[in-house]
């Protein structure tokens, strides 16, 4: 079940961390949506997710993970495969006993996203856009709560798709892949 209240925190200082355009596009999404109502955000994006926010937020400043680390009482990162940084993040954050939360972005490889050389670090909570990957979360995750968040960013491609109601595509029907096109898929 969508579950809006999980943007209510008790902490007014919330670090927010993405490496990954995945897990980015939904945390800037909600960040632009006001979702985080009430709390001061300090944000750390890196590579694609960085690319992200740049053009889809207003001016903001760009925090080391060491300044997050050390001032935020909850985490929230991405979980991508391109990098560490937001699983150093998630690993920096538990050794501090931060509350940590983990953005699961699709359905592929959950446990593995939180292993790196034989070492599983955990966040406290999980976030996923759909019921699809709560089942999946669930079992491959059993031990870590997980609230199934609002997909604002699906919605606002949905929209952005809508508004391409020009002549060329009156009864023609679009189909929207939303997995970046990798070079080795030929």
């Amino acid at each position: 079940m969508l579950d809006t209240t999980i943007f209510d925190f008790d902490h007014n200082l919330v670090g927010i961390v993405a490496h990954d355009a995945g897990a980015a596009n939904h945390l800037v999404t909600w960040i632009a949506n006001k979702r985080f109502y009430g709390c001061e955000l300090k944000l750390s994006f890196h590579g694609p997710a960085l690319v992200i926010a740049q053009e889809r937020l207003a001016k903001f400043y760009n925090h080391s993970l060491e300044d997050l680390i050390a001032t935020c009482s909850i985490l929230i990162v991405g979980t991508g495969w391109q990098t560490d940084i937001e699983f150093n993040a998630l690993n920096q954050a538990t050794t501090n006993s931060l509350v940590t939360i983990s953005v699961l972005d699709h359905w592929t490889n959950y446990s593995k996203r939180f292993i790196r050389d034989g070492k599983q670090v955990l966040p406290n909570r999980l976030w996923v856009v759909d019921s699809y990957a709560q089942a999946i979360a669930k079992n491959e995750l059993p031990t870590v709560p997980i609230s199934i968040a609002p997909n604002d960013y699906i919605e606002s491609q949905v929209r952005q798709i809508n508004s391409y109601q020009a002549e060329t595509t009156k009864n023609k029907k679009i189909l929207f892949l939303m997995e970046p096109i990798r070079d080795q898929w030929g």
